[in-house]
């Protein structure tokens, strides 16, 4: 008898200080219910592919359960709204209420077109994924709320695309580079993309790998010949010792090349009126700079395609002239010019610091000047909804230069444009030429190549 109570008071003890284990005979000892999905803890696989059960109710039948201050954390499932829900008790106010637990549904999309995808830039090699500016663009139309989880592996890069739909409708997801886990070579690789949306489409969408050291950097030059503004011989008029013709002939020294990162720098000289020509040269081209030019050099068709170029952040253009007439180009890019009269033009360094102070990645190639002086007898100003003044009168009233662009980590991965109300490319003085080594210098270092 006496070593029966003995044996009793030891299993009474494993019952109220052990814990309990469903399916393991070694229960996690930080557990009170450990279930577990496989007895043996070595093994590689489950026994079995099953979850946990709890009573599931609706909201009516929940609300019967009528729980108070010795049920705070008590569980249920809600088959009304599919969310778990918890009763909390508040101790300090003596009343409770059920917390919901939803979690994130995921979203549904309708997708059917792979033409539709658009690849926006090119992964340069060269630079860490966190300074890649590329994305894969896939319009969608959303059906459902919730979230989305879309990821391609193309060239050892995982491009990832993570969110949530809070509307219903056309809407654009982009993917990422996100990380790294090969080394990626250059040339033209295809992301295969799966799954989008409920017509379980397979897309395969090609992506451009660069490595800068060993592209060329093209900058189109839009001829003119209202003043010798050409950056080369052969664009327009052209002048060697005007501060374009000073330029173009910096931007082939080795200063410039190594400021690019490139193999080197091209120039190629297009017609302002040719509207083929000039849709061509853009495909491959970083930066557009524009010669001045009369009010018959230019025409509606080459003002669109200089825009669409523009506004679909392909590269950077720098653009300049005195009168509303010689600057159509810059009204289709949303800057607007009005006549003016020579002046004095002060620099503002300080707005424009990673241009004009203290780039990131190089040094500058001139000292930026204080002021340079208008060219001839007319000048221009500026006006725009976007962008910053870094040239204006003494007074501080009349905007003279204008930049509208970005300043993104990484070399390359920069666009905007720079508006001068002068055609001060034909200026022959030492100041104005070293602003525009300045302002090539940020361009051809920071312009994407394609």
């Amino acid at each position: 008898m006496k070593k029966q109570l003995i044996t009793t008071f030891s299993l009474l003890s494993v019952l109220t200080f052990g814990q309990v284990g469903i399916n393991t005979v070694t229960p996690n000892s930080k557990a009170g219910l450990h279930v577990s999905e496989r007895i043996n803890p070595a093994s590689a696989s489950p026994d079995k592919l099953n979850g946990l059960l709890v009573q599931r109710y609706t909201t009516s039948e929940r609300d019967q359960i009528n729980p108070g201050s010795t049920e705070n954390g008590l569980t249920i499932y809600n088959k009304q709204t599919n969310c778990y829900n918890v009763w909390n008790w508040n101790t300090s106010l003596s009343t409770g209420a059920w917390a919901q637990f939803c979690g994130e549904k995921e979203g549904s999309v309708i997708f059917t077109d792979c033409n539709t995808i658009k690849v926006v830039g090119v992964y340069n090699i060269d630079e860490p994924v966190t300074n890649q500016n590329v994305h894969i663009d896939i319009p969608v139309r959303v059906t459902a709320l919730g979230s989305y989880n879309y990821s391609t592996t193309v060239n050892g890069v995982n491009f990832v695309a993570q969110g949530t739909f809070t509307t219903i409708g056309q809407q654009t997801v982009s993917l990422y580079p996100y990380s790294v886990s090969g080394t990626p070579a250059t040339g033209t690789y295809n992301a295969t993309i799966t799954s989008i949306g409920d017509s379980g489409v397979t897309c395969n969408v090609p992506v451009n790998f660069i490595s800068r050291t060993t592209s060329v950097l093209k900058i189109v030059n839009i001829t003119g010949t209202n003043y010798s503004t050409g950056l080369i011989s052969g664009c327009g008029s052209y002048s060697s010792g005007n501060a374009a013709g000073k330029t173009g002939t910096w931007l082939t020294s080795p200063q410039a090349q190594a400021i690019a990162g490139v193999a080197s720098i091209q120039i190629k000289c297009v017609s302002p009126t040719n509207i083929a020509d000039l849709s061509d040269e853009l495909k491959t081209a970083s930066i557009v700079y524009l010669n001045g030019r009369t009010s018959a050099e230019s025409n509606s068709g080459t003002i669109a395609v200089l825009n669409d170029w523009y506004k679909a952040g392909k590269g950077i253009v720098i653009d300049q002239g005195d009168e509303l007439s010689e600057t159509q180009f810059a009204q289709g890019l949303g800057f607007y010019i009005e006549a003016g009269a020579t002046s004095t033009i002060s620099i503002t360094a300080s707005v424009l610091p990673h241009v004009l102070v203290s780039p990131d990645g190089y040094t500058l190639p001139a000292v930026t000047p204080a002021t340079i002086a208008t060219q001839g007898a007319n000048a221009a100003y500026v006006t725009s909804t976007n962008g910053v003044i870094f040239g204006a009168s003494s007074d501080g009233k009349r905007r003279y230069l204008y930049a509208d662009i970005t300043n993104n980590p990484g070399i390359g991965n920069d666009r905007g444009a720079f508006i001068f109300g002068d055609k001060s490319g034909a200026n022959t003085d030492t100041n104005t030429s070293d602003l525009w080594k300045n302002i090539f210098a940020w361009a051809i270092h920071n312009a994407p190549i394609h």
